[in-house]
Protein backbone atom coordinates (compact mmCIF):
# COMPACT_ATOMS: atom_id res chain seq x y z
CA UNK A 1 0.00 0.00 0.00
CA UNK A 2 1.39 3.54 -1.03
CA UNK A 3 3.07 5.78 2.32
CA UNK A 4 0.38 8.35 0.84
CA UNK A 5 -2.74 9.62 2.75
CA UNK A 6 -5.59 7.50 0.58
CA UNK A 7 -7.23 10.43 -0.54
CA UNK A 8 -4.02 11.93 -2.28
CA UNK A 9 -3.31 8.81 -4.19
CA UNK A 10 -3.99 9.37 -7.93
CA UNK A 11 -7.88 7.77 -8.58
CA UNK A 12 -6.62 5.50 -11.23
CA UNK A 13 -4.04 4.54 -8.75
CA UNK A 14 -6.89 3.62 -6.73
CA UNK A 15 -9.26 1.97 -9.30
CA UNK A 16 -6.14 -0.30 -10.35
CA UNK A 17 -5.37 -1.14 -6.62
CA UNK A 18 -8.75 -1.69 -5.78
CA UNK A 19 -9.49 -4.28 -8.30
CA UNK A 20 -6.57 -6.16 -8.55
CA UNK A 21 -7.18 -6.45 -4.78
CA UNK A 22 -3.74 -8.00 -3.16
CA UNK A 23 -4.01 -11.52 -2.24
CA UNK A 24 -1.61 -14.47 -1.92
CA UNK A 25 -0.32 -14.13 -5.20
CA UNK A 26 3.01 -12.99 -6.76
CA UNK A 27 4.48 -11.63 -9.27
CA UNK A 28 2.62 -9.26 -12.21
CA UNK A 29 -0.54 -8.76 -11.96
CA UNK A 30 -2.01 -5.89 -13.87
CA UNK A 31 -0.58 -5.14 -17.67
CA UNK A 32 -1.30 -1.78 -18.71
CA UNK A 33 0.87 -1.46 -22.51
CA UNK A 34 0.36 1.47 -24.67
CA UNK A 35 -0.40 0.01 -28.20
CA UNK A 36 -0.36 1.49 -31.76
CA UNK A 37 -1.94 -0.19 -34.62
CA UNK A 38 -3.50 1.03 -38.15
CA UNK A 39 -7.12 1.90 -37.95
CA UNK A 40 -7.07 0.82 -34.20
CA UNK A 41 -8.62 3.37 -31.57
CA UNK A 42 -10.01 5.93 -34.20
CA UNK A 43 -13.29 6.09 -31.47
CA UNK A 44 -13.57 9.78 -31.85
CA UNK A 45 -16.07 11.65 -34.90
CA UNK A 46 -13.11 13.50 -36.13
CA UNK A 47 -10.75 10.30 -36.89
CA UNK A 48 -10.09 9.11 -40.55
CA UNK A 49 -10.55 5.29 -40.43
CA UNK A 50 -7.66 5.21 -42.51
CA UNK A 51 -4.43 6.31 -40.50
CA UNK A 52 -2.75 5.23 -37.53
CA UNK A 53 -3.73 5.12 -33.81
CA UNK A 54 -2.76 4.63 -30.46
CA UNK A 55 -4.24 3.16 -27.38
CA UNK A 56 -4.02 1.17 -24.20
CA UNK A 57 -4.11 -2.85 -23.56
CA UNK A 58 -4.84 -3.36 -19.59
CA UNK A 59 -4.68 -7.03 -18.67
CA UNK A 60 -4.79 -8.77 -15.64
CA UNK A 61 -7.60 -10.79 -13.17
CA UNK A 62 -9.11 -12.67 -15.96
CA UNK A 63 -9.87 -9.64 -18.13
CA UNK A 64 -8.58 -8.05 -21.12
CA UNK A 65 -9.47 -4.91 -22.83
CA UNK A 66 -8.29 -2.15 -24.87
CA UNK A 67 -9.71 1.42 -25.53
CA UNK A 68 -8.17 4.33 -26.77
CA UNK A 69 -8.02 6.81 -23.32
CA UNK A 70 -6.25 4.88 -20.61
CA UNK A 71 -9.06 6.18 -18.08
CA UNK A 72 -11.43 4.57 -20.05
CA UNK A 73 -9.26 1.28 -20.48
CA UNK A 74 -9.26 0.92 -16.26
CA UNK A 75 -12.82 1.99 -15.93
CA UNK A 76 -13.63 -1.49 -18.83
CA UNK A 77 -10.96 -3.92 -17.35
CA UNK A 78 -12.08 -3.15 -13.62
CA UNK A 79 -15.99 -3.91 -14.86
CA UNK A 80 -14.90 -7.15 -16.61
CA UNK A 81 -13.21 -7.94 -13.25
CA UNK A 82 -15.93 -7.30 -11.48
CA UNK A 83 -17.95 -9.28 -13.54
CA UNK A 84 -15.94 -12.28 -13.30
CA UNK A 85 -16.08 -12.12 -9.82
CA UNK A 86 -19.61 -11.96 -9.35
CA UNK A 87 -19.46 -14.95 -11.78
CA UNK A 88 -17.58 -16.84 -9.42
CA UNK A 89 -19.48 -15.86 -6.30
CA UNK A 90 -22.51 -17.58 -7.92
CA UNK A 91 -20.76 -21.02 -8.71
CA UNK A 92 -19.95 -20.05 -12.50
CA UNK A 93 -16.38 -20.03 -14.26
CA UNK A 94 -15.28 -16.64 -15.99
Amino acid sequence: MSDKPWERVDPLDKLIRQTARCGMDEGVVVTIEFISGFEAFNTRSYHNYETWGQGYRVRGRGAVVEREDLDDALSAWSQAVEANRAKVEVGGIP
